[in-house]
């Protein structure tokens, strides 16, 4: 079980990449995980809440929206982190932190 969940995890990171990466979403929603990546994903998920509320009451404050990013890839929500890593790698030299951006997508 360990292998084929890590395995998924895997696929998961490649996101749209993969051609069949709704069907490696499903699995990976359903294949049971260990309670700590359990209650990881419950944190990852009230901090994407939060998060969320910050970056749409103030969309240009770029240091909120990568800590959103970060939150997604915890919570398990790739496609999502990408989408804000991507909005963060366009602002270019307007955001110190394109490194960390730039670590991020090759994490994703």
């Amino acid at each position: 079980k360990d292998a084929a969940r890590k395995e998924l995890e895997t696929l998961a990171k490649l996101g749209d990449r993969f051609p069949r990466h709704a069907e490696v979403a499903k699995l990976r929603n359903e294949f049971p995980v260990s309670p700590e990546v359990a209650k990881e994903r419950e944190e990852a998920a009230r901090d994407v809440e939060r998060l969320q509320k910050s970056v749409a009451a103030a969309p240009n404050a770029a240091v909120m929206r990568l800590k959103l990013a970060q939150a997604l890839i915890r919570a398990g929500q790739t496609d999502a982190a990408r989408k804000e890593l991507e909005t963060l790698a366009k602002l270019g030299a307007k955001f110190d932190d394109q490194a960390e951006v730039a670590k991020l997508m090759r994490s994703l």
